[in-house]
């Protein structure tokens, strides 16, 4: 799941961070807005937790005392996606007219229309939102704007860079995300940059990027290592990371921990391929999180052809 690779929640706590100058100016923070201040942040752990319900109550707590209203406003849309719930997280959307810039609520509203769009298998309309988004997106040269928050320019260049990738155009998504290094980006890019050198057939450029083997105490996160694992398996090598990736996913099991179920079912679907718990796994994800990623994960587990059951020998 994706929630926490948030995309909304990224510029959401970015124009946290940066006082939200980006959509209104400088403003003195009073008792009440720190206080706020600290909600949004604890909404913000509420989700990465997955405790959606909890986080939505505190953002309309936010939204009600009149500060943040524009963070809170992103983030209760991201967590509405993760949901699946697009008419909600369209509301919120439309609830940032005449309170944010006609960029952000034009980008909240794209989100959300390409994702209706995913859902729905209308590809279409998921052309045309993603040609919208390159229209409004912010140029380069405004990523150092006074005017403009680097936040924003961030942000609509991970939305272009999922869109593209949900259009199967991964060379493109891979170009969208160009502006920065492999190594700075957040996990939620460089899974993108992952997915698309993966979808291309392309796992020399994966080792291009990353180590062959990891360090001593800088293991990277277990859907990057997942990932390393499907590489070096596309390769027709073995040398760390397919023996790392079972010994993650093993403690995973064990645990029985609810926030990695996207990486079990990763696991089983690309590296071990095992039709039961690749199942057993993406639908426990996809009862929780409904992201573009999470539905293709699913559907990919459902493909997976089923092992044939052994005859009881008497």
């Amino acid at each position: 799941m994706a929630a926490h690779n948030t995309l909304m929640c990224v510029i959401a706590g970015a124009l946290l961070l940066f006082g939200g100058s980006a959509l209104a100016g400088e403003r003195h923070l009073s008792e009440h807005g720190r206080e706020d201040s600290t909600l949004l942040q604890q909404a913000d752990a509420l989700q990465y937790n997955h405790e959606f319900d909890a986080a939505l109550k505190l953002l309309s707590r936010i939204v009600a005392q009149g500060q943040h209203v524009e963070q809170a406003r992103l983030m209760e849309a991201r967590i509405f996606l993760a949901q699946g719930r697009i008419d909600a997280a369209r509301e919120s959307c439309a609830a940032l007219m005449g309170k944010a810039s006609l960029t952000i609520t034009g980008t909240c509203l794209l989100e959300v229309r390409g994702r209706a769009a995913f859902s729905e298998n209308d590809q279409q309309t998921l052309e045309q939102t993603y040609t919208q988004l390159q229209q409004l997106a912010v140029p380069l040269r405004a990523e150092r704007s006074a005017q403009m928050s680097p936040a924003i320019f961030v942000w609509q260049r991970q939305l272009l860079a999922e869109q593209a990738f949900l259009l199967g155009r991964f060379a493109e998504s891979i170009q969208w995300l160009s502006y920065a290094s492999y190594s700075v980006h957040p996990t939620v890019n460089q899974i993108r940059l992952l997915d698309s050198w993966l979808a291309m057939q392309q796992p020399q450029k994966i080792f291009e990027v990353h180590e062959d083997c990891p360090q001593v105490g800088e293991l990277p996160a277990d859907s990057i290592i997942v990932r390393l694992a499907a590489a070096e398996l596309a390769r027709g090598t073995e040398e760390c990371w397919q023996k790392l990736a079972a010994e993650r996913m093993e403690i995973r099991i064990a645990r029985a921990d609810p926030l990695h179920t996207s990486d079990l079912a990763f696991y089983f679907v690309h590296v071990v391929p095992n039709a039961a718990q690749a199942q057993q796994y993406a639908s426990q994800n996809y009862a929780v999180a409904r992201e573009p990623a999470d539905q293709r994960l699913l559907l990919a587990a459902q493909a997976l052809p089923t092992q044939p059951e052994t005859a009881n020998e008497d």
